[in-house]
């Protein structure tokens, strides 16, 4: 026994030795998966392409896939490393199997491998696959900015196309997707059976000759009537040329600004209202190399009144209004859809994801149908086919094969009226099933603007046209001005909605209330989770965590949020979309966003979808108030007791644990005495100031208080605190 122990031994050290002398990694290639390897070479990316690492030596290069390996390295450190060969969707790779995985760094801060110069019908093959390459004079096919999810673009180079994949973390995403021809420099992957280049940042993108580079899209502001500023920037100067038109051609000239700099700014004047005008930048360097943007479609603000209406079909709390009240229609959304169908003119456009006429709707579009109204329709391929077969007018079904679903929520009423004042956007989270109207918590939104419609209506065409999901192209106005507010309009998948969602979040400076039925897409959650480092307030209610991937994102929230994330869980849908930014600040552009769009992969990338985002503090009070009495029928408690017909109180979270803020406003400027006291009636504090018709704000520690009963009196007139541990 002892010999063959001795012999056994012999032979694991031999294995293990023979295992630990390096090979090139292009004879470590070719062997059996499953086989174990020793290979040298240095590390070419870090963490912007996820917990991959590529390795390169002289013959060739390989992908090292394992996480304390990615942890631990670099780019530039020469390392070497054992492990099991693995393939995995086609790319081979080195990888843990069991105690096998083993590596060390030799040394650091070498450089890196020099891109191999290759053709594309070379580049994209087995043969480079791992290895860092570089192809020139190519082209991208797509116009607009890089997506901030992971996403697959396409470059020309002057006869095939072949695939780039730009990974979100890397610092090319949200940024404009060169238009002219570059050299490009990144990783040859594969996933199953694509060859993919990864480009690694941003330095990867070589520009021909010294242009400006254009760094930013074009962003539209001081929009009128008549005229709208367009800014971009660039990396380095350059001068400013704007060309526009009514037509891609761009047929109505350009403005020329000779000036060189790298923030860049033009305004277009003498236009048309409720126009979309479309719009390139140029910018050309002192050496005479030059950058262009991509197209863009702009629209100018329209004649129209700009009224909003929003409506509600759950109760609201009306007393933590500062304006206008939110408005409860009890069994009656239906009844106000049917009473727009038979004031319109001319056209009624839809698209919706679920429809029945349990409330009448159907009927009321026929007596319009009937009256000569013009009436269009888009549905999901899954729609109800007896509903759909009544539906009069023209009508289109997504097609079944396309992935994801036509779940947008939106009709269009009168859009090319020649009264500014008859065109409509209906929008919201609700379909007009009868559950979704009368049971399952929604909210509507009606905006009477023709630049909106005119912009919803080419969303709509598009449809109409057979192009959905994917096929879709960016192709829509984003910004308006309706009624002295701005409003952003968004659809998907054409548009990033998930970058302005985030953008969105970021922006709220001190309170953001958000009420969804889906959120499974963890890099939102940490959008909002991230609110809470910067000292915003939270409160949340979600439909319910009965799916990993919701469970997940209430994972990242409940622990900062405790008590003010709720989970409806009830037996009917709450099916909501929509967050407040700042509806009590006043100040700090108060804003809704709202609309068909759940906060998942599904509606990022594969569902048709709308969303509008309205800067406007009646709005967000409106929304506000919805939001409270929903909140507070789930047994928190948010807001705020009316404690006098001038002034309004607003104390969260309540209960708390470490700090109480308070808000308050009046109708007119008053003096005011606070007092936190305990239970007893000893202080614990005491302040008085002035307040104004905008929010004033206080902020309590509480950390160091005993949990129990406290009391928050204002000018003699009281309110119950709870300090939680």
């Amino acid at each position: 026994m002892k010999f063959v122990f001795t012999f056994l031994s012999f032979c694991f050290i031999c294995f293990v030795a023979a295992a630990q002398t390096p090979i090139p990694i292009d004879e470590a290639k070719i062997k059996a998966v499953g086989d174990i390897v020793t290979v040298e070479g240095i590390v070419t990316n870090g963490p912007e392409l996820g917990a991959i690492r590529y390795m390169q030596d002289g013959s060739a290069g390989i992908a090292v896939f394992d996480y304390d390996f990615a942890d631990a390295v670099k780019p530039g450190d020469l390392v070497q490393v054992t492990g099991a060969l693995d393939l995995y969707n086609e790319l081979m790779e080195i990888k843990k199997s069991g105690a096998t995985m083993q590596y060390k760094i030799i040394s650091s801060n070498n450089p890196l491998p020099a891109p191999k110069e290759v053709t594309t019908a070379i580049g994209f093959t087995e043969d480079y696959e791992g290895e860092l390459v570089r192809f020139s004079n190519i082209k991208f096919t797509d116009v607009g900015n890089f997506k901030t999810a992971s996403t697959n673009y396409k470059i020309f180079d002057g006869s095939l196309t072949y695939e780039v994949r730009v990974v979100d973390a890397t610092n090319i995403v949200n940024t404009p997707i060169p238009t002219e021809y570059i050299n490009l420099v990144g990783i040859m992957s594969q996933f199953k059976t694509t060859y993919q280049l990864l480009p690694r940042s941003l330095s990867d993108f070589e520009y021909l000759g010294n242009p400006p580079v254009i760094s930013s899209s074009l962003t539209q502001s001081n929009i009128t009537t008549t005229s709208f500023d367009v800014s971009f920037t660039t990396l380095f100067d350059g001068n400013t040329t704007i060309k526009y038109g009514k037509t891609k051609s761009l047929e109505m000239g350009a403005l020329n600004d000779g000036n060189y700099t790298t923030n860049h700014i033009t305004n277009l004047s003498g236009l048309s209202p409720a126009t979309v005008y479309y719009v390139q930048a140029i910018s050309e360097s002192a050496s005479g190399d030059e950058s262009k943007s991509a197209i863009m479609p702009m629209m100018t603000a329209s004649l129209s009144s700009g009224d909003i209406k929003v409506y509600f079909n759950s109760p609201v709390n009306n007393s933590v209004s500062n304006g206008p009240t939110a408005i409860y229609v009890k069994n009656a959304i239906a009844d106000t859809l049917a009473n727009y169908f038979s004031r319109a003119k001319y056209t009624i456009d839809m698209s919706l994801y679920t429809f029945d006429n349990a409330t009448g709707i159907l009927d009321a579009l026929k007596a319009a149908a009937n009256k000569g109204i013009k009436c269009r329709f888009v549905a999901d391929s899954d729609i109800d086919k007896a509903i759909y077969n009544l539906f009069p007018g023209s009508k289109i079904t997504r097609d079944s094969e396309v992935q994801g679903i036509m779940h947008n929520k939106f009709v269009i009423i009168d859009a090319e009226s020649p009264d500014p004042n008859d065109p409509i956007v209906w929008t919201g989270s609700t379909n007009f099933s009868d559950d979704q109207l009368n049971k399952d918590p929604n909210n509507v939104i009606i905006i009477q603007d023709q630049s909106l419609a005119r912009a919803f209506t080419m969303e709509f065409d598009e449809m109409f046209g057979e192009k959905f999901g994917s096929d879709k192209l960016d192709n829509t106005p984003k910004e308006f001005v309706v009624g002295g507010k701005r409003v952003e309009a968004y659809f998907s998948p054409g548009d990033d909605i998930r970058t302005n969602f985030k953008k969105s979040v970021a922006q709220a400076n001190y309170e953001l209330f958000f009420a969804i039925m889906q959120l499974t897409r963890t890099d939102m959650a940490n959008a909002i989770e991230d609110r809470i480092y910067d000292k915003v307030f939270l409160a949340g209610i979600l439909d319910d965590t009965s799916t990993p991937e919701n469970q997940a994102c209430f994972d990242i929230l409940a622990p900062k949020m405790k008590e003010n994330l709720k989970v409806d869980g009830k037996s009917y849908i709450f099916h909501h979309k929509y967050f407040i930014a700042d509806p009590n600040y006043w100040d700090s552009d108060p804003t809704v966003w709202t609309g068909s769009y759940n906060w998942t992969n599904s509606a990022q990338v594969r569902n048709d979808e709308n969303v509008v985002v309205v800067h406007d503090k009646n709005v967000a009070n409106i929304y506000y108030q919805e939001f409270v009495q929903r909140f507070n029928d789930l047994g928190g408690i948010l807001a705020t007791d009316d404690i006098n017909k001038n002034w309004q109180l607003m104390a969260w979270p309540n209960p708390v644990s470490n700090e109480l803020t308070i808000a308050i406003f009046g109708k007119n400027p008053e003096k005011i005495n606070l007092q936190f006291t305990d239970s007893s009636g000893k202080v614990l504090l005491q302040k008085n100031w002035t307040i104004g018709t905008a929010p004033s704000t206080f902020k309590i520690n509480t950390a160091n208080y005993a949990a129990g009963l406290y009391l928050l009196t204002i000018n003699g007139q009281t309110q119950k605190i709870i300090i939680q541990k």
